[in-house]
């Protein structure tokens, strides 16, 4: 159960001091060195959540808008095996925001396929946005919690294909060095499918780079109803190869 609002920055980090000078004061008794180190323990990490949260806070945009221009870097694309990719935009010019107002980074579906789309590339389209969408039931995933953390202050749609953007000069470096990765990452899958063509080079792809966006709905329903689901990400590759791996050592 959450707070129901968030924690003052003092707050929050003050109690950290106050472990650090008790574990500092208190030295007598047994129960000292537990007591001290587990307050610190606590303390230490309610304010390592809070400077998480302050550093990636962002703007997010406070209603639906239709039509807007964008422009900014691909950050990130992600195949789908039906219509366009999912496209993460780290945002230049979003309509008429300011900075104080305008989004870090969007997360955009293209509904047309879109061939020559790559991390790095500035583009510039009209998209409808809203903001991350809260949990529908209580206790369901919290979409707008894991943008927030992304710094993504807007979903949407693009209907239109992308068209190159000049004036933006080049991306910063750490964009570079992603968009990068991302391009090794793709190359990567493509030469899985094209190796394993078909289902099998989409769930290869899945346990080897995460990306699921080729995997067919129905194989996704059947993972998800087998409660499997979690071993087509990295993570889940890991534990699948452990428990792989000590099932044949005690079979």
């Amino acid at each position: 159960m959450g707070m129901p609002v968030e924690p003052h920055f003092a707050a929050a980090i003050m109690p950290a001091f106050g472990a650090i000078a008790l574990h500092y004061g208190w030295r007598q008794g047994r129960f000292a060195l537990p007591v001290t180190m587990a307050l610190m323990a606590i303390s230490f990490g309610v304010a390592g959540a809070k400077v998480r949260t302050e550093l990636m806070r962002a703007p997010v945009i406070a209603g639906k808008l239709f039509r807007v221009e964008v422009t900014g870097f691909v950050e990130r694309v992600e195949p789908r095996s039906t219509r366009g990719p999912r496209v993460t935009i780290a945002v230049r010019s979003l309509g008429r925001l300011d900075d104080a107002h305008r989004p870090v980074r969007i997360r955009v579906r293209f509904l047309r396929p879109i061939k020559k789309l790559a991390a790095g590339d500035a583009v510039r389209f009209r998209a409808t946005l809203a903001p991350p969408a809260k949990p529908s039931l209580p206790g369901d995933f919290d979409f707008s919690r894991a943008a927030y953390f992304q710094r993504i202050g807007a979903v949407g749609y693009v209907l239109e294909r992308p068209r190159a953007a000049a004036g933006l000069g080049m991306a910063p470096i750490s964009l570079r060095f992603w968009a990068w990765v991302q391009r090794m990452r793709q190359q990567v899958g493509v030469r899985i499918q094209l190796a394993l063509p078909g289902e099998t080079g989409a769930l290869a792809n899945a346990l080897m780079t995460g990306e699921r966006g080729q995997i067919s709905l129905a194989t996704l329903e059947a993972y998800r109803s087998s409660g499997l689901l979690h071993i087509l990400s990295i993570s889940g590759l890991h534990m699948a190869i452990m428990g792989g791996s000590i099932f044949c050592w005690f079979g």
